[in-house]
C-alpha cells in the first residue's frame, strides 16, 4: 500500500500536525512536508520544534513519521509551484493537500500544483477563514497530452534551458515551418513563451516545466 503525504502551508500553529495525524490516520513510513517561507521567523522557529517533539514523542511509541520542510521564496509563486512539483514528482506517495494557513501566495501555489498534478493528489482543502472550517475541493483535470514532436520540444527546452526555432528543428529533425506552428500552440497553452532575454529563443514556463517532467 502507498505511503500518505500530507502538504501543508504551514505558519505558526503547531497543531495542525495533530489534526493531520488523526484526519488522515497516518502511519509508520508517512510523511508530513512543511511549505515555509526562507525568511527567518523565531515564531516559526518556534512551532516547527514543537512539531519535531511531537513527532519524536510518536517515533518512541513506534510511530515514525518523516517530517520534511519545504523553504521557498514567498515572493515568487511560480518558483513555490515548481518546489511543490519537483518534491511531489520526485517522491511516491499519495499526496494530501491543505492550503489552510500560514503566507498566502503560498496557499495559492499549492492550490495550482494541486490542479496542475491532479492524478497524484488524493485530496485538496482550504478554510473559510469566517468561520475556521475546513472545505474540501474537487479539483478540475487539465489532461494536457503532448507526444510526437511536442514532446520532443519539451524534452529538448527541459535540457537545454531555452533555444530558437531554428535550433529546435535542427535538432528534431523537423522542418521550421512545423516547428513553429508547435511552438504557437504550446505558448497559446502557456507550456512556453518566449525568453525575456533572447526574444528569439523559446523555453518552458512553470507549466512547461511541470509537464515536461511528467511526459
Amino acid at each position: 500500500m502507498a505511503k500518505k503525504c500530507v502538504i501543508l502551508s504551514f505558519g505558526f500553529d503547531s497543531s495542525i500536525v495533530l489534526t493531520a495525524y488523526s484526519k488522515y490516520n497516518l502511519e509508520s513510513g508517512d510523511c508530513i512536508a512543511f511549505v515555509i517561507p526562507n525568511e527567518k521567523n523565531a515564531r516559526a522557529e518556534s512551532a516547527i520544534k514543537s512539531v519535531e517533539s511531537f513527532l519524536s514523542n510518536l517515533k518512541s511509541r513506534g510511530v515514525d513519521i518523516n517530517l520534511k520542510i519545504l523553504e521557498v521564496d514567498a515572493n515568487n509563486i511560480e518558483k513555490i509551484i515548481l518546489k511543490i512539483s519537483d518534491f511531489i514528482l520526485q517522491n511516491d506517495y499519495v499526496y494530501y493537500l491543505e492550503a489552510t494557513g500560514g503566507i498566502r501566495s503560498i496557499c495559492v501555489a499549492l492550490t495550482v500544483s494541486a490542479i496542475l498534478l491532479k492524478p497524484k493528489i488524493a485530496s485538496f482543502s482550504t478554510i473559510n477563514e469566517a468561520n475556521g472550517n475546513i472545505i474540501n475541493v474537487s479539483l478540475p483535470y487539465f489532461n494536457l497530452v503532448i507526444s510526437g514532436a511536442k514532446k520532443e520540444i519539451l524534452n529538448l527546452l527541459l535540457s537545454k534551458g531555452n533555444a530558437t526555432t531554428k535550433t529546435i528543428a535542427t535538432s528534431i529533425h523537423k522542418d521550421i515551418s512545423t516547428v513553429s506552428r508547435h511552438l504557437s500552440e504550446l505558448e497559446e497553452s502557456f507550456i512556453v513563451e518566449k525568453d525575456s532575454k533572447y526574444d528569439a529563443d523559446y523555453k518552458l514556463t512553470y507549466v512547461g516545466y511541470i509537464v515536461a517532467k511528467k511526459v
